[in-house]
């Protein structure tokens, strides 16, 4: 990792998520003492211009008949408005739509953020490639950009057949590898799409090689069926977490976890005067995109990210499903705010064309 701070008394380390705890490891052994605050590119985003939760996605659904979805992708397009007015009638009505969203302040801005980080100096640091909304925004605060210098050839490339051929070749290098003393927590797959996660549990099993995969959505679970069905008869949340905490095992952890995860989203909507409707409805797509992982075990295979991630020379990753539209990423035009607007208004989105190329520039980065 070549990170050195020595210079800096305060730093704002402008980091992916995922990066986090890797970066903190590596603070522990640093012998400098640095004051600094790690943050996500969306997380500047949202002090330097504006924040939103659900109750901005819930007056969009009540007034505009969004689903959750598109009350997001247009909360997520008022970003790029630079004017106050358009020609086009799509940008005026977002430009409509975020003035009342202000006048009903369900937009919150940071007014001491920016005086905050003049005292620090700003880093960014593992992102594999920046769009131009975040390098205009990064320019902005006078922010510096790191590149990982260590880089790494690809060690080798195999074309196989099938998903399970795959599978079962990753398994046996993967216990060639820990049979010759390599630590498993230095091992890591890449790129694993849901569809994988059954043949790893299978290959995961006969090889006696522990894998961290996430469970399925909790959606399908008997505990959320059950709760869902309380929750739409009653209307109460707290009703329905009342009777499948009685009628389920909670010392069961797959139970526990589920049932922690509903109470939390619970929390989140039961205070919120919206139609119970659209509430309802905000819950189940929640649920629908809530995983529970596994417990935490010290000697297993990781799942990581190829892309805004950085590796150790000691470390080995796996990069699975190397095919066309699953690894780069394929976009189509399809965005709330298109193509044509995006070129013709000269906005800080990419186009689909900018989109691809710079998601191909990503995993070659990676």
């Amino acid at each position: 990792m070549t990170l050195d701070f020595t210079k800096f008394n305060e730093v704002l380390l402008i980091v992916p998520n995922n990066l986090r705890n890797k970066i903190l490891d590596y603070f522990n052994h640093y012998d400098n003492f640095v004051n600094y605050k790690m943050m996500s590119l969306d997380e500047v985003r949202d002090h330097i211009y504006f924040s939103y939760d659900v109750r901005a996605v819930l007056y969009l659904m009540q007034h505009y008949l969004f689903n959750m979805d598109a009350a997001s992708d247009v909360l997520e397009s008022l970003y790029y408005l630079d004017k106050d007015s358009y020609v086009d009638d799509k940008l005026n009505n977002l430009v409509k739509m975020k003035e009342e969203l202000d006048k009903e302040k369900l937009l919150y801005y940071d007014d001491m953020f920016l005086d905050y980080i003049k005292r620090k100096k700003i880093i960014v640091y593992g992102y594999s490639k920046i769009d131009k909304f975040y390098q205009n925004m990064l320019d902005k605060i006078d922010a510096t950009i790191i590149e990982e210098s260590e880089k790494f050839l690809v060690k080798d490339l195999y074309v196989l057949n099938t998903l399970e051929d795959e599978v079962s070749f990753v398994f046996y290098n993967i216990s060639k590898l820990i049979s010759s003393g390599v630590d498993i927590n230095k091992i890591k797959l890449a790129n694993v799409s849901e569809e994988y996660y059954y043949t790893l549990k299978m290959f995961s099993y006969m090889y006696n090689i522990p894998i961290s995969l996430p469970d399925n959505s909790i959606y399908s679970s008997p505990i959320t069926k059950k709760f869902l069905y309380l929750v739409e008869e009653s209307k109460s949340f707290f009703a329905g977490l009342e009777i499948i905490k009685a009628e389920y095992d909670m010392t069961n952890y797959n139970n526990l976890a589920t049932y922690n995860a509903l109470f939390n989203i619970s929390n989140k909507y039961n205070d919120m005067e919206y139609p119970f409707q659209f509430i309802f409805k905000c819950t189940k797509q929640e649920v629908k995109n809530t995983k529970i992982m596994p417990k935490k075990k010290k000697n297993q295979i990781e799942l990581v990210n190829i892309t805004d991630n950085i590796f150790e020379p000691d470390e080995y990753v796996f990069l699975l499903g190397f095919n066309q539209g699953a690894i780069p990423t394929l976009f189509k035009d399809d965005d709330f705010i298109g193509d044509l607007l995006k070129t013709k208004y000269n906005m800080l989105l990419s186009t689909t064309e900018e989109k691809n190329r710079l998601e191909k520039e990503r995993v070659i980065n990676s």
